[in-house]
């Protein structure tokens, strides 16, 4: 499967990248909407994970040149703000789920499994604080996790979860 990593801060989204690529993925990065919409349209990405707020538009914009195409990948929003415009996104059926920033960095991978039209062999649960009747799951990652984060373990503050257990 292949995955477009759009993020305004370049070291985050190479992170990112690397890491989808390290576990089996194809994955490539834009730092802008424009760039992102090139790739989408040029590489034809099965999932495009993208910052919700960037400069020059961000995921709103990104959103709603992807409704143009005939064929658009599926979207995944991350958010290190108020996720409320995110979630709306994917009530509406714009985006599949919302990822609140910082989260484990194998929340992705799962997501990208999950998302794979191929069955796969072991497909850990996600933790999800809320899914939302079929349209979509925002996703909060649980304490306790000994997975790579995007951010240092002194950013994240307290546990995000609304579930104690822990992301295997």
């Amino acid at each position: 499967m292949r995955a477009l990593i759009v993020d305004d801060v370049r070291p985050i989204a190479a992170v990112m990248t690397k890491y989808l690529a390290f576990s089996g993925f194809d994955a490539r990065l834009a730092t802008n909407t424009d760039e992102a919409f090139s790739c989408v349209h040029n590489w034809s990405p099965d999932v495009v994970f993208t910052d919700v707020e960037m400069p020059c538009g961000g995921a709103p914009k990104l959103l709603e040149k992807l409704a143009t195409l005939q064929t658009c990948p599926t979207v995944v929003l991350m958010t290190g703000g108020d996720p409320s415009w995110a979630i709306g996104a994917v009530l509406d059926g714009r985006a599949a789920a919302v990822l609140e920033k910082p989260f484990p960095l194998k929340l992705m991978v799962e997501l990208m499994r999950d998302l794979s039209p191929e069955p796969q062999r072991h497909l850990a649960p996600l933790t999800s604080s809320c899914t939302d009747r079929d349209h979509g799951l925002r996703i909060r990652p649980s304490s306790g996790t000994d997975v790579p984060s995007i951010f240092p373990e002194a950013l994240t503050g307290p546990s995000l979860a609304h579930s104690s257990a822990p992301i295997e």
